[in-house]
């Protein structure tokens, strides 16, 4: 008869930790479903081995790993003070991927080198996939959705999540730029990616994706110049950058329908309104709120059960906003000083900057690239108590350092 052991140690471990990382990938544009049951496939993978000790040891040498450990047992330590338990478990659940992807990695840590670059190709051709599908969509319903873009609304886009969406398209985008200067294989292929994924960006009009698309060909048209890689490379992208800019903002209806749509919204902070629907205005006073809530409850926070109700209280004690829907706080560093204080917000800072750290992948552009995309994304949404955040940034803070692990620039 055979043992447990036995029967563990038959399965494919490597095959389905990268089978469950491919199911991440997916996941940020099908369903949560995806996303939820490849993350525990990727972690009971890694508990469900043989040398799940030594899993332990490796999950536990890793200082980012432990970085967000700690900053797990934070949010879960503030239920001692938070009053809404029920809210509380399920902030604290929903934060298991911050334990549950590192771990999971250990699996196949010493072969990622070898994979990393396959998965950047899945990851392209993922999203590839599905900005085709929104391209397609928008062309079918092009006067209607140019018409809604004038009043705030925003592009279909999978799991109806457009910043996030936007955010991996520009990730996407700039991902095929680095396999085209490090590779010979695919290079047609992954120049039609490239205009698709840029095109879907400026359709989209989703100011977030743009400045993390400009950003990143900023970096790299930069680290071209100035390292004396290829300076003619490095210039024809800056030019390249502000031109393709200047000519979006004229002919794509939906981006110049969006600034127009901005500056309506930005005459309106500056006034002071605040209106149901008007999405700038709101992400700003939610913001405010919140620092104000993590001032008056310094150096703790309020606890994550409790965050939520504080800044009910706190809209419905200024007029201007006691009939407005009240929001969290739409910025992750003021979200976790007004949730869990001081500790928290440190070890999130450490947790974010850690990568700062790898000499090697700091060399080149793509890397300060990803962790721009991640600020953009910090600073507009409380993104790490979002699914689809939490597993974007997990999964990119794991696989992109070893994507610099040989020097391979060969343009």
């Amino acid at each position: 008869m055979l043992s447990a052991q036995k029967l563990v140690s038959w399965l494919p471990h490597k095959l389905i930790a990268l089978a469950a990382v491919a199911g991440l990938m997916a996941g940020l544009v099908t369903t949560r479903v995806v996303l939820s049951v490849a993350t525990i496939t990727l972690a009971c993978n890694a508990l469900l081995h043989e040398h799940v000790r030594a899993h332990f040891r490796l999950w536990l040498k890793n200082r980012n790993a432990m970085l967000f450990l700690g900053y797990f047992l934070i949010c879960a330590l503030s239920g001692f003070y938070s009053e809404n338990l029920h809210a509380w478990w399920s902030s604290t659940q929903n934060k298991l991927p911050l334990l549950a992807i590192p771990f999971g990695w250990t699996v196949i840590h010493k072969d990622l080198q070898a994979y990393s670059r396959a998965l950047l190709y899945a990851f392209v051709m993922i999203i590839s996939v599905a900005a085709a599908a929104v391209l397609i969509n928008y062309f079918l319903h092009y006067e209607t959705l140019n018409a809604s873009i004038k009043l705030g609304s925003a592009i279909p886009t999978p799991m109806m999540d457009h910043i996030r969406f936007s955010l991996e398209t520009a990730l996407a985008a700039l991902l095929c730029l680095h396999l085209l200067l490090t590779g010979k294989q695919f290079r047609w292929l992954l120049v039609l990616l490239f205009l698709l994924l840029g095109t879907t960006l400026h359709f989209l009009a989703v100011r977030s994706g743009l400045l993390a698309f400009y950003g990143g060909l900023l970096l790299m048209g930069l680290y071209q110049l100035f390292s004396g890689r290829n300076r003619k490379l490095g210039t024809i992208t800056l030019l390249a950058g502000i031109v393709i800019g200047v000519m979006a903002l004229r002919f794509i209806p939906s981006l110049h329908n969006k600034v127009l749509y901005f500056n309506y919204e930005w005459s309106l902070i500056e006034q002071g309104e605040l209106k149901a629907g008007h999405s700038d205005a709101q992400r700003v006073q939610s913001i405010l709120y919140g620092w104000e809530v993590a001032r008056q409850n310094f150096p703790l926070g309020v606890g994550t059960g409790d965050l939520r109700d504080v800044m009910d209280a706190e809209y419905l004690q200024h007029p201007d906003t006691a009939s407005i829907k009240p929001e969290r706080p739409h910025n992750q560093f003021v979200y976790t000083l007004a949730a869990i204080g001081l500790a928290g917000f440190v070890l999130l800072l450490l947790a974010f900057f850690y990568p700062l750290s790898d000499k090697t992948s700091m060399k080149a552009w793509l890397m300060p690239a990803y962790l721009f995309i991640v600020l953009i994304s910090f600073m507009t949404e409380h993104v790490l108590e979002i699914q689809i955040g939490m597993a974007f940034i997990m999964l990119f803070n794991h696989l992109l350092p070893e994507a610099f692990r040989k020097k391979e620039i060969i343009w």
